[in-house]
């Protein structure tokens, strides 16, 4: 899989210029092993892993794959599962790691236990890669751009399981400045992948 990721990469380098790793802490050392590989190798730059999905807390069990990206000045992606207590854990342990917290915007808990645990740390981004629940709408953005860094704000789809053309209503019928639309629709994300292909563009 991740070999098939290097490729998409290589071929499509407009539409997709960075790629990510899948891991499973499970794996232990052989998939620490393996991202290596795939970062020094393939050319990845970095993994990203569901903690409910994998089964795990995301105590220490990541440590030593953070430590591969680390070394390589890479990107992780966790998606917000409970608290993001342990992703600020790992943020303030990892200066040299970005780290992007995916679907920040689920629910009024998610948003205000990033806003918590995270706001005040750098090398944090955010996805809103799922809208919330109606009866939740009336917090939506506004409240995300107040607590957190708007210009780590990012637009996200989690094709294929979520309509992003939801997400995307948000962002377009938001109370918001034009400026703060069209940096989580697309400038930030720009920016970001910037800091690891500074000649791509768009």
């Amino acid at each position: 899989q991740n070999e098939e990721v290097a490729r998409g990469c290589r071929a499509f380098p407009d539409r997709f210029p960075l790629g990510l790793a899948g891991v499973e802490a499970r794996h232990e050392l052989a998939g620490v092993d393996e991202l290596r590989r795939s970062m020094d190798d393939d050319g990845l730059m970095g993994f990203m892993c569901h903690p409910a999905l994998s089964g795990h807390s995301l105590g220490a069990e990541l440590h030593a794959l953070i430590e591969v990206v680390a070394e390589r000045q890479g990107l992780c992606l966790l998606h917000q599962a409970g608290s993001t207590r342990n992703i600020a854990a790992y943020a303030r342990r990892f200066p040299a790691v970005t780290f992007i917290i995916g679907h920040v915007s689920m629910n009024r808990a998610g948003h205000d236990d990033a806003i918590a645990q995270c706001a005040d740390i750098d090398n944090i981004w955010y996805d809103i890669a799922q809208k919330p629940t109606p009866e939740e709408d009336a917090w939506g953005l506004r409240h995300l751009l107040d607590g957190l860094a708007p210009d780590r704000l990012m637009f996200g789809t989690d094709a294929p399981y979520y309509n992003f053309r939801l997400v995307q209503a948000m962002v377009e019928e938001a109370d918001i400045a034009e400026a703060a639309r069209n940096a989580i629709a697309h400038v930030n994300a720009e920016r970001l992948i910037r800091q690891f292909r500074p000649e791509w563009r768009t």
